[in-house]
């Protein structure tokens, strides 16, 4: 592992790494919780904010292909880049099973309340992914390993799954 390369978007890229606020993600994690995170811009830069899941929330679990360069074993960090993509990709999915909604561009149709909403813009999704939530500094060994042992309840709880694999996606013809 310590000659794993976290890899940019492109080969060129020479962004920087943001990161969870680990504290956060350590207090969540020894509550018993299980930490989410949202993709969030302010002035034109990226930042990760971080929240506990809730029985409300909804949220997408990533997997992930570590040779494709998405992990980072010595911090809970990812290239600018890599996050912008991934907040492209969490955006492009469909949401509508989140609430019983049906949405077409701004406008949504909720069955449950037999009415339509128009929403200017949504809140930045939810997602969980193994690179930022679980810690991966050697004193928080036994803290990685209740985050571990929560995976399958974490996969089981999420709304959707996103798959992030390289060769996939060539295959596909889709990048």
């Amino acid at each position: 592992m310590q000659q794993y390369q976290t890899k940019h978007t492109t080969q060129n890229c020479g962004c920087s790494f943001v990161g969870v606020d680990y504290d956060q993600i350590i207090q969540i994690i020894q509550d018993g919780g299980v930490p989410l995170i949202s993709v969030q811009e302010e002035a034109g830069r990226i930042y990760l904010k971080v929240e506990p899941r809730t029985l409300q929330s909804r949220y997408t679990a990533m997997s992930h292909v570590w040779c494709d360069g998405l992990g980072n074993p010595s911090a809970n960090a990812l290239p600018e880049c890599q996050l912008a993509y991934i907040d492209r990709c969490l955006r492009q999915m469909p949401r509508d099973m989140e609430s019983g909604e049906f949405s077409i561009s701004p406008l949504s149709i909720d069955w449950n309340r037999q009415c339509f909403r128009l929403h200017p813009e949504r809140s930045p999704p939810l997602f969980w992914m193994d690179t930022l939530c679980i810690p991966v500094k050697p004193e928080d060994a036994h803290l990685r390993t209740q985050a571990i042992n929560q995976m399958a309840s974490i996969y089981a709880a999420a709304v959707q799954v996103l798959v992030l694999d390289a060769e996939l996606r060539r295959k596909l013809g889709i990048g």
